[in-house]
C-alpha cells in the first residue's frame, strides 16, 4: 500500500463520477450523510454477494486483466467480476474516494496498517466484519465537521485490513472497477 498514490486514485474515481453525471450542479447538494449512506449500501451489497457465495475465480480475474482488446472488457468484467464480493468491496473504497474528491480531502495520510489483524477477521463471519465496518461508517456521521478526513481514512484502512485478511487483491479490483465504470453510460441508469 505504500506505493499507492491515494490522492491520484481519489482524483481518478472522482473524475469518473463527474464524467458520468454524478456531480452535476443540481446534485452537488448531496450531504456528507447521504454519501455515507451510499457507502453503507455498498457494504450491504458485499454482504449479499457473500450470502450468494459470489467470489471472483482467480483464473477469470487473470483473464480479465490480460485482455488484449479493451472493447471486450465491459462484457468480460460483467461476466467474471461484477457483483462479486471483491467488486462490491472495491465499490466501498471507490465511494470513499469519490467522497474525498467532492470535499478535496487527502486520502490515507493516516493509514492504519494491521489495526485489525488476520485473527480478528478470521474470528468472525463476513457479515460480522461488515457490521463492524457499518459501525465505523456511522461513527463518521459524528465527525462531519471535525476529523472527517480521518474518518474516511478509518473506513478505507479497515477495508484494506479486511481485504488483506481475506487475501483479496483489492488494488487490482479497484483499478478494474474504475476502468469498468469509465465505460458505463451516463449516471449508470441511477438517480444519484
Amino acid at each position: 500500500m505504500a506505493n499507492v498514490d491515494w490522492n491520484a486514485l481519489r482524483d481518478r474515481a472522482y473524475k469518473c463520477a463527474c464524467n458520468h453525471g454524478f456531480h452535476e450542479e443540481e446534485e452537488f447538494d448531496l450531504s456528507r450523510v447521504k454519501y455515507l449512506m451510499l457507502i453503507l449500501t455498498e457494504v450491504s451489497e458485499a454482504v449479499e454477494a457473500d450470502r450468494k457465495n459470489r467470489v471472483t475465480d482467480k483464473n477469470n480475474l487473470a483473464g480479465v486483466t490480460e485482455l488484449k482488446d479493451d472493447s471486450y472488457f465491459p462484457a468480460v468484467f460483467e461476466a467474471c467480476i461484477k457483483d462479486n464480493i471483491e467488486d462490491e468491496i472495491a465499490d466501498i473504497i471507490i465511494r470513499c474516494l469519490d467522497l474525498a474528491g467532492v470535499y478535496n480531502l487527502d486520502v490515507l495520510m493516516n493509514y492504519k496498517p494491521r489495526i485489525y489483524n488476520y485473527e480478528y477477521f478470521m474470528s468472525q463471519s463476513f457479515c460480522e466484519s461488515a457490521f463492524e465496518l457499518c459501525r465505523i461508517i456511522t461513527n463518521c456521521a459524528d465527525d462531519l465537521m471535525d476529523n472527517f478526513e480521518y474518518s474516511i481514512d478509518d473506513i478505507i484502512s479497515y477495508v484494506l485490513n479486511w481485504c488483506e485478511a481475506l487475501k483479496i487483491d483489492i488494488m487490482r479490483h479497484i483499478d478494474l472497477k474504475i476502468k469498468y465504470n469509465e465505460t458505463r453510460p451516463y449516471k449508470n441508469g441511477k438517480n444519484y
